[in-house]
């Protein structure tokens, strides 16, 4: 999520950014997170789920992702996710499996030790998107009737940021003529860097009414105002839906920060439903 304050970066970064990041995590469990999938599956033929695709590069410093495609004739678009801070891929199977149902191809990036905010590892979008767009067979494990749908570069793409995910979004927002048409950012309160203008075409911030770590004092509110300002846009609350639950698994992360966030009676597949139902009217 999107705590850490510019001031603070560097220190931040010098002194060991793997012990102060912030750490977003799951609400429901594994059994919850194999629910998700599989009722997002159920009667669905799917192309694959959970592949893990890899572009080039030095020693495996290449882009690399989780995929959730199902089979259908033609595909409505591209979704690249971006988990929070220490979430691994894996941990949004349930989001993921959700918006692939859908009609959509899902990416959920894989960032050095699970956190976006390492210098380096969110330039691994654009590297992912840029290989999805001009050379798809480059990307190991894709599947082949994926790469010639892919060839062309013809299916739109767009982005989603969850927490520190979307905190560190700030190039991709203020980007001119960028290849995320939409980005979608899911509790974000500040950005590691602020972009310098909003470029992309659409853009949404949504909050759950009971995210205590966004709106748990008027401190935190004040953040979610400013970042509103910055945006030009008003927040989309999602009722009932906190921090945390739209993760499947609450195996990670670290147990301090979820305790500040607000209890919700919603399962973690009531998020997810929740969530997917509003980036489904909001994505290409």
């Amino acid at each position: 999520m999107s705590f850490l304050k510019t001031k603070y970066l560097g220190p931040f970064l010098s002194l060991g950014l793997f012990f102060l990041v912030i750490q977003s995590t799951g609400c429901r469990g594994n059994l919850e997170s194999k629910e998700s999938v599989s009722a997002a599956s159920r009667n669905i033929s799917w192309i694959a789920e959970g592949v893990r695709v890899k572009g080039p590069g030095l020693l495996g410093s290449g882009a690399e992702a989780l995929l959730w495609a199902t089979q259908v004739p033609t595909h409505r678009s591209l979704v690249i996710l971006s988990p929070g801070g220490k979430v691994p891929p894996e941990a949004m199977s349930g989001l993921a499996a959700s918006l692939a149902a859908t009609g959509r191809i899902v990416f959920v990036m894989q960032y050095l030790q699970n956190l976006g905010i390492i210098p380096g590892q969110s330039g691994k979008i654009a590297e992912l998107s840029t290989l999805l767009k001009d050379n798809p067979s480059k990307l190991t494990s894709l599947p082949s009737t994926l790469v010639d749908e892919l060839k062309g570069g013809q299916l739109p793409m767009s982005l989603f940021g969850h927490s520190m995910g979307g905190a560190i979004l700030g190039n991709y927002i203020s980007e001119e003529n960028a290849i995320f048409e939409h980005i979608a950012l899911y509790s974000v309160n500040s950005f590691v860097s602020n972009p310098a203008k909003v470029a992309v075409k659409n853009l949404k911030l949504f909050i759950g009414s009971k995210d205590g770590l966004m709106l748990r004092d008027q401190e935190a509110q004040e953040k979610v105002k400013r970042v509103e300002a910055l945006l030009s846009t008003q927040r989309v609350t999602l009722p009932e839906l906190n921090h945390f639950c739209i993760i499947s698994d609450d195996s990670v992360g670290d147990p301090s920060y979820r305790e500040k966030d607000f209890a919700t009676n919603l399962t973690s597949k009531q998020c997810i439903a929740a969530l997917t139902e509003s980036l489904d009217s909001f994505l290409p």
